[in-house]
């Protein structure tokens, strides 16, 4: 994996840790991240609504061609003969940069300010529904943004989340019920992970390596800029736990076989047997 490069970190540039699928080690990432004292991950926030997800797709409409330059106000004062009351007005936009500055202030007051409020030097969050599109519009907003993507063994993700229910990428329209919605979860986000971890300066690690390798947490440590206190990988925090895992069935791993392809066998994870 392509080491990551740094740019400088502005004020209240957060750190995100972005995980392949539920059940895939973002939590104890989250809770290496804090173990330093100084740093508040925020664990999912708002999750079932997705509010980074839908503050993302507000940019979704922007190309060439869309919004027309004569739409912001500021274009059109920049013309002596422009007059309010007697111009075609049916489009007025704000400027782009008014846009961003409102993205802006509502990530900082729902998620910086409160952790500063807390005690906190510095912010962030930890995700499972967000790809790199996602985290390319906070690192936007928040220039030196600290990105980490996780990826795990797709089939001991599963496992472990099919016996704990299911959750939804978005609700109430995006459930994540069964083999095929969570192969297709896992196949968007690790795809885009993989596409651009290196373009964006990512630092891209697997769950494997996070727990026996101590030299990704200082990969970890260094790219973030945080204090990890490894002893946290010894301390198991659970939250709802069904009980014993049990083995995927025989349709259920067509289906993921079918979805996945070859992309889980090229990142050294091999399909389990029986």
């Amino acid at each position: 994996m392509a080491q990551p490069h740094h740019g400088p970190r502005a004020p209240d540039a957060p750190i995100l840790a972005l995980a392949s699928a539920w059940r895939s080690g973002s939590t104890l990432l989250q809770r290496l991240l804090m173990s330093g004292g100084d740093t508040l991950i925020w664990g999912e926030p708002y999750a079932q609504r997705d509010p980074i997800g839908q503050l993302t797709d507000m940019y979704v409409p922007f190309r060439d061609g869309y919004p027309v330059p004569q739409h912001f106000l500021p274009e059109r004062q920049s013309n002596d003969a422009f007059a309010l009351s007697e111009s075609w007005v049916a489009n007025l936009y704000p400027g782009v940069d008014d846009l961003q500055r409102a993205h802006r202030a509502m990530l900082t007051e729902l998620l910086a300010a409160p952790a500063h409020a807390a005690g906190f030097d510095r912010w962030g969050l930890k995700e499972v529904r967000l790809d790199a599109t996602q985290a390319e519009y906070v690192a936007g907003l928040f220039p030196g943004t600290r990105i980490v993507f996780l990826v795990r063994n797709p089939y001991d993700a599963f496992r472990s989340y099919r016996s704990r229910g299911g959750w939804y990428e978005r609700f109430p329209d995006r459930p994540v019920f069964d083999a095929e919605t969570f192969a297709r979860h896992w196949m968007r986000l690790t795809r885009s992970f993989l596409d651009n971890a290196d373009r964006m300066g990512a630092l891209l690690v697997s769950f494997e390596d996070m727990t026996r390798d101590p030299a990704t947490l200082q990969r970890i440590s260094e790219h973030t800029g945080v204090r990890i206190d490894p002893a946290v990988l010894e301390i198991h925090a659970r939250g709802k736990d069904t009980g014993e895992v049990s083995p995927i069935r025989p349709k259920e791993m067509r289906v993921l076989a079918e979805v996945w392809g070859e992309l889980p066998a090229s990142l050294g994870y091999a399909t389990p047997e029986g």
